[in-house]
């Protein structure tokens, strides 16, 4: 009587592991979408405040440090960590190589709707095929000319400064100085984007000098951060979200230290491609 029980439970229990295992296999299941997010980043050459010659040779040395001149601009294609992708309510970041995975349901169709963090808090709408197999390619236009003109506006402030800032006008606190100045190694800077190894080591205004400052400002802390991470593109309408300023202490300087980077936050000129000063 024990032997049929048992054979009877027995019976029972395959019977509902068949039954899950097939709700499993016609129920709906996630695909997973892969994206890889690049940007291509302009940074106009400048045409006026040099020869030709010192034009030329700025062209040169865009190239040699893996920039592309075309028509008006420098042109750069990157892989950016930490890029956000928004998708049917949920949020996701990209991976030092620019891609990320997206799990998507059957039944959503061939296509969906991502948004794709752009620069600051604007996000911008691409319609992805659903592709199991392949990695689909979204290429986002960035232009840093105004991006770089805003790291030093003095007219940007935040009404209520922290202690810290207190005593210091809105051209401390943002890091705007005047053209020309030069900084000894150790001095405190809101943002290393005039130490590359081919110029001089001066901050210039990118309008008034456009030459020097573009000379300065490749294969410095700044330009190779921005190769690697979307911080310097946020929102640089309030000194306080400013991912590199004199606002606090912790930003000041703060891409030299991201890991991809690797520097002091405070300043040093390059004495090679990519080398601090000894």
């Amino acid at each position: 009587m024990k032997k049929v029980r048992f054979m009877i439970f027995g019976l029972f229990l395959y019977c509902i592991t068949s039954t899950v295992s097939y709700a499993s296999a016609e129920g709906t299941v996630d695909d997973t979408v892969n994206l890889q997010v690049k940007q291509n980043l302009f940074l106009e050459i400048p045409k006026d405040g040099g020869t030709p010659e010192e034009i030329e040779e700025l062209i040169n040395i865009y190239e040699s440090a893996g920039w592309i001149a075309d028509g008006d601009f420098f042109i750069k294609e990157v892989n950016q960590q930490n890029v956000v992708v928004e998708y049917a309510g949920d949020t996701y970041h990209t991976s030092p190589e620019g891609t990320v995975q997206i799990p998507v349901e059957e039944s959503q169709g061939e296509e969906i709707e991502v948004l794709v963090n752009s620069v600051g808090d604007e996000m911008d709408p691409h319609l992805v095929e659903v592709d199991k197999v392949s990695t689909t390619k979204i290429v986002q236009d960035i232009y840093l000319d105004e991006i770089l003109e805003e790291m030093g506006n003095p007219n940007l402030q935040e009404e209520e400064q922290v202690t810290e800032t207190t005593d210091q006008n809105a051209s401390d606190i943002v890091g705007s100085v005047s053209a020309g100045t030069s900084y000894s190694r150790g001095a405190t800077v809101h943002c290393n984007r005039f130490n590359g190894y081919l110029g001089d080591g001066k901050y210039y205004d990118k309008f008034d000098h456009p030459v020097l400052a573009a000379k300065n400002f490749v294969q410095s802390d700044c330009d190779v951060a921005l190769f690697w991470y979307t911080y310097c593109l946020k929102d640089y309408g309030e000194a306080s979200k400013r991912y590199c300023s004199n606002y606090t202490s912790s930003n000041k300087g703060k891409c030299s230290i991201l890991s991809k980077v690797g520097h002091s936050r405070k300043y040093h000129k390059h004495t090679g491609f990519f080398s601090p000063s000894s």
